[in-house]
């Protein structure tokens, strides 16, 4: 399935809550890691970008008592996230090149797992930056292939992804931390914050969930080091 916008609106809901128990570990250690990198006051205004089923957003207004909006390309994920809407938090079709917001509306932008999935990544981060406050914080979380990401991926394809589902073929924008860190300050944007996690706890996943929970406190001590699968990366618009 190489078209996103055929997947199923409630995928990423099952995923978190009924997936494999290293799916709902990597979604449940990723979004708890995302959350402390965020550090939002309940007067911010936050958008998530590529929301999918809209459970980080749910997570990101359930903590910081915000405003959130969530936008994805997909209208039956965006179907789905509605389900859960409230006054503070909203969902909304839209596709991150061309986003249906004033300039410099929000005070944080988060792009979980998404950059990967995007044709022209440079573009896509100039229009993030466009509705981004000035000294707004821009979150990047995505895969890490100068890692065993590339293994990860081939091994979910092959024995955790449902039949048609690809990350090998969703993925066509490759990153790994440099890269990462250069394409945000091509766009115009200060890093401050450069990491990469589950150098250890990722594998362990298959097979013990509590065993990877302890290595995951390892992999945070070990963030520093450019091999875990995942890219995290906090920056400002200047």
């Amino acid at each position: 399935m190489k078209d996103y916008k055929g997947i199923e609106g409630d995928y990423y809901e099952k995923a978190h809550f009924e997936g494999h128990k290293a799916q709902k570990f990597h979604y449940e250690s990723r979004e708890e890691f995302l959350l402390e990198l965020l550090d939002l006051e309940k007067k911010d205004n936050c958008l998530e970008i590529g929301c999918g089923s809209g459970v980080l957003s749910r997570k990101i207004q359930e903590k910081f008592r915000c405003w959130v909006t969530g936008t994805d390309i997909s209208r039956s994920a965006i179907r789905h996230a509605r389900k859960f809407q409230n006054k503070n938090l909203e969902f909304k079709v839209a596709g991150i090149s061309k986003l249906p917001f004033k300039d410099e509306e929000f005070d944080a932008v988060v792009i979980s797992h998404l950059i990967e999935h995007v044709e022209n990544p440079g573009k896509a981060l100039l229009e993030a930056k466009r509705v981004l406050k000035k000294n707004g914080k821009i979150l990047i979380a995505t895969p890490n292939y100068f890692s065993p990401w590339p293994i990860a991926e081939w091994v979910f394809d092959k024995v955790l992804a449902k039949k048609g589902y690809s990350l090998q073929d969703q993925h066509i924008s490759k990153f790994d931390a440099w890269s990462t860190e250069k394409a945000l300050r091509l766009a115009g944007f200060e890093v401050n914050y450069l990491r990469t996690l589950y150098i250890l706890s990722m594998p362990a996943s298959l097979f013990s969930t509590r065993i990877s929970k302890a290595l995951f406190k390892i992999d945070k001590l070990l963030s520093k080091l450019p091999l875990g699968m995942v890219t995290y990366a906090v920056a400002f618009k200047k």
